[in-house]
């Protein structure tokens, strides 16, 4: 009979329950910050995306291999090409990004530190080739704008979009 068998339970359920306390702040403040994402983006981007969607959705009707999408938080137009034994692909992607969004490991002083502020949230237009063997797309160009200059950011897509993906 193992004589400390109480004191080795009350020991880690006192451990687990500690633990478990950690986890729901952490969460908790994680939820505080996904939320104003959440409320900015709605904000400045979600109509936006929506009408952006039906713009290049008509605009590449006529072009094959072209399809666009919205994915959570960001637009992507997507362009395949036909290889004798494979296909390519490359992405023009825009969404908003959060300059001073910490990183998914952060700890909890970290995060209870985060400044709640539009002003560091950006609309990102990138230009994206093929996949490559860790199923990843290497950047060709890319450009930040403030979400004041939005239009500039819908304007640079759509230049690149014309430009790459339609060879006008």
């Amino acid at each position: 009979m193992i004589k400390n068998l109480d004191k080795l339970e009350k020991q880690l359920s006192s451990a687990k329950a500690a633990q478990k306390k950690a986890d729901d702040y952490n969460k908790k403040l994680w939820n505080k910050i996904d939320d104003f994402s959440d409320k900015i983006f709605k904000k400045y981007l979600e109509r936006d995306l929506k009408t952006l969607l039906k713009f290049f959705e008509k605009h590449s009707k006529e072009s094959s291999g072209i399809k666009v999408d919205i994915y959570g938080k960001h637009l992507e137009i997507q362009k395949e090409y036909s290889l004798v034994d494979d296909y390519s692909s490359e992405v023009i992607q825009l969404e908003m990004i959060d300059t001073k969004a910490p990183a998914n490991v952060a700890k909890d002083d970290f995060l209870e530190k985060y400044h709640f502020d539009e002003k560091f949230f950006k609309i990102k237009v990138a230009y994206l080739g093929d996949l490559d063997e860790y199923s990843t797309r290497p950047t060709k160009r890319a450009k930040e704008f403030d979400l004041n200059s939005k239009e500039d950011a819908y304007q640079y897509a759509t230049d690149l979009f014309k430009k790459e993906f339609l060879n006008l």
